[in-house]
């Protein structure tokens, strides 16, 4: 279905799309239609293939998403509801086996064109041992500016805290990992910035890539 402000994660085999706005939707005299969904996709990376995965409980766009092992994170965005919009606070994790969805963390401000990355996740197989990693929330807008700012949520402590801002407030942008790099893709103003944050310095630095110049880009490992 064709949309814009969708989001998008990775489970490790198939990309998994969320939300977003149809296109060409308007309201009339009439007939309130927001346009927003709360329809969840997976597509397989080898066949483009898209399956129905689940429906969210709230209709979003403009958010992020995460994969952890309890399920697919729905970050931020804005909502609708009749004539009532707004943006969210509230997150929602949403199990795609049995479509049950419980409420997550709030946000600590919420904010449309944010981008999350997960950090530290790790996996045993034979002992059995998980440890989740921590969220990273970057940049974000709150429809009056872009912020500048790093939001870390630990789910082993149920805690948020503040990172290392990034150099220029960032919205409409991607951010991914890999290893102990946090990179973010775009912007809306400055659409060639790619940024690398270290992990484990705390230092940023702009990087010079081969990037297209773009804004509300995704980026998702697979």
């Amino acid at each position: 279905m064709p949309r814009y402000g969708a989001a998008i994660a990775s489970n490790g085999e198939r990309a998994v799309l969320s939300g977003g706005a149809t296109i060409g939707t308007a309201n009339t005299d009439t007939l309130v239609y927001s346009g927003l969904l709360g329809l969840i996709e997976t597509i397989d990376p080898q066949s483009l293939t898209q399956v129905f995965a689940a429906n969210a409980a709230f209709p979003r766009a403009n958010h992020t998403s995460v994969w952890m092992r309890d399920g697919l994170w729905l970050i931020g965005g804005r909502t609708s509801h009749g004539l009532e919009r707004g943006l969210l606070v509230e997150t929602e994790i949403v199990d795609l086996e049995s479509q049950a969805i419980r409420r997550g963390p709030d946000l600590p401000m919420p904010l449309i064109h944010l981008a999350a990355a997960l950090h530290g996740a790790t996996v045993c197989e034979f002992g059995g041992i998980y440890r989740a990693g921590r969220l990273y929330l970057v940049g974000g807008y709150d429809r009056n500016r872009a912020h500048a700012i790093v939001q870390i949520y630990d789910p082993s402590k149920d805690t948020w805290s503040a990172g290392p801002p990034p150099p220029i407030p960032l919205s409409a942008h991607a951010s991914a990992t890999s290893g102990d790099w946090l990179f973010t893709f775009g912007d809306y103003q400055d659409q060639s910035a790619v940024y690398g944050l270290s992990i484990r310095s705390g230092a940023w630095r702009r990087l010079t890539l081969p990037f297209q110049p773009r804004r509300h880009v995704r980026a998702v490992f697979i």
